[in-house]
C-alpha cells in the first residue's frame, strides 16, 4: 500500500483509493466523510510524472484553475467544497 497525505486536512489515504483520477492532468480527488462529509480534498501528482500532455497543460498556468474545475465536474462532487 502506498499512502499520501490529502492536502487541506484529509488525513492520510491509500493511493488508489481516490474517488477520481485523471490521468493525463494527475489530478486525483479523494473525500473524507469522517474528517468532514461536506469536502473534497484535491492530491496533485508530480510534473514529471506525467505524460506529455499533461505537463503541457500544466505549463500554462491561466489553465490551472480549469483543469482543477473540470476535475472536480468529472468526479461528480461538484456540490461539495474543495478543502
Amino acid at each position: 500500500m502506498f499512502v499520501t497525505d490529502a492536502p487541506g486536512g484529509g488525513g492520510k489515504r491509500d493511493v488508489h483509493s481516490y474517488d477520481y483520477y485523471d490521468k493525463v492532468t494527475g489530478i486525483s480527488i479523494y473525500r473524507s466523510p469522517s474528517v468532514d462529509d461536506k469536502k473534497l480534498f484535491v492530491y496533485f501528482d508530480p510534473l514529471d510524472s506525467l505524460p506529455e500532455q499533461g505537463k503541457k497543460l500544466w505549463e500554462d498556468e491561466s489553465l490551472h484553475e480549469q483543469l482543477i474545475a473540470n476535475a472536480i465536474k468529472n468526479s461528480g462532487f461538484e456540490d461539495l467544497t474543495q478543502a
